[in-house]
């Protein structure tokens, strides 16, 4: 869900910015979102691709296929030759990505975007307290305090991030 609603709101940056001629506007957000693709999304989902859990594995290659084809047509007008790999690496439909109409951009989850940007702050500063202690990340710990309410669902992704086996409301 939450790389879908980035998508979804990378998508409705770019035509904003595409609308107002402004193509470093535009452009912007495409490096942020493909960063927080590549290290978020593809990262966390490595277990979901090799799984044994056939199911899965189709819902997580069928989004990444999605993902991929969809930024092909939005980045097209800035960086053609990029979008036309990706288009034709991932299986678009058509001769080329500037055959495509534009993109959609779906539903965004503000709240759900908030949450994980909470997420991912709370991770990057564990992780450098763990470095400036000296703690290696393989080394479990057991409570990790933490001063924000989070679903159950996105503190498991901070107990496998830092390698905690607690979080704990502060």
């Amino acid at each position: 869900r939450w790389v879908l609603s980035r998508l979804s709101e990378t998508i409705l940056e770019i035509t904003n910015g595409m609308e107002q001629y402004d193509t470093v506007r535009a452009s912007r957000p495409i490096a942020g979102f493909v960063t927080d693709f590549s290290t978020w999304y593809v990262r966390r989902s490595r277990e979901r691709f090799k799984g044994d859990d056939g199911e899965d594995k189709q819902y997580a290659l069928a989004t990444m296929r999605h993902v991929l084809l969809e930024l092909s047509k939005a980045i097209a007008p800035v960086m053609p030759f990029t979008a036309e790999s990706i288009y034709k690496g991932t299986g678009g439909e058509k001769e080329s990505v500037h055959l495509e109409s534009w993109p959609e951009a779906g539903e965004v989850d503000i709240e759900l975007l908030q949450q994980m940007t909470l997420v991912r702050d709370v991770v990057t500063a564990a992780l450098e307290a763990r470095s400036t202690a000296g703690i290696k990340v393989r080394q479990p710990l057991s409570l990790l305090r933490i001063k924000v309410a989070l679903s159950p669902e996105l503190s498991a992704l901070i107990l496998d991030e830092i390698n905690v086996k607690r979080v704990e409301l502060a």
